[in-house]
């Protein structure tokens, strides 16, 4: 009987200190989905550069960061669980590849990252579409 007790002692005791491996933690981060642009990019000197997009985080989002040098930044807090973003800038003059980074923490303090690529290239005119070419025939007057 006494090692009966011992052992109902014993349970009740491990139950006590147990602890469940379940938790609430939120481990998923935002889902990130640029729209403009849809992928890499090339461009002019100078022309319009739009990035944009939707962010979605079911537990809610927390804050939003872009970074780039192409002149597209921003730092802000947000929340809800969706987020609409757009900025512009006009691309740089000198021709090179540049990014626009954007890190996104939800309200678990999870981080999401994305990136796009702008090339500027300037356009070469002896490729151009719209070339007219005009050959000038001169008569050979010679007696």
């Amino acid at each position: 009987m006494n090692t009966l007790k011992k052992l109902i002692f014993l349970l009740l005791l491990g139950g006590f200190f147990m602890t469940s491996c379940a938790s609430d933690e939120d481990f998923h981060t935002a889902s990130v989905s640029i729209t403009n642009p849809t992928g890499s990019i090339t461009v002019e000197p100078g022309a319009s550069i739009t990035f944009s997009g939707t962010i979605t985080d079911t537990e809610g989002l927390s804050s939003l960061e872009i970074t780039s040098d192409v002149g597209i930044s921003a730092s802000e807090s947000i929340s809800g669980t969706e987020h609409t973003f757009s900025y512009s800038a006009s691309a740089p003059a000198t021709d090179g590849d540049y990014s626009i980074s954007m890190e996104v923490v939800n309200s678990a303090g999870n981080l999401t990252t994305a990136r796009r690529t702008v090339t500027v290239a300037t356009a070469d005119p002896c490729e151009s579409s719209d070339m007219t070419i005009v050959v000038v025939t001169v008569p050979d007057n010679t007696p």
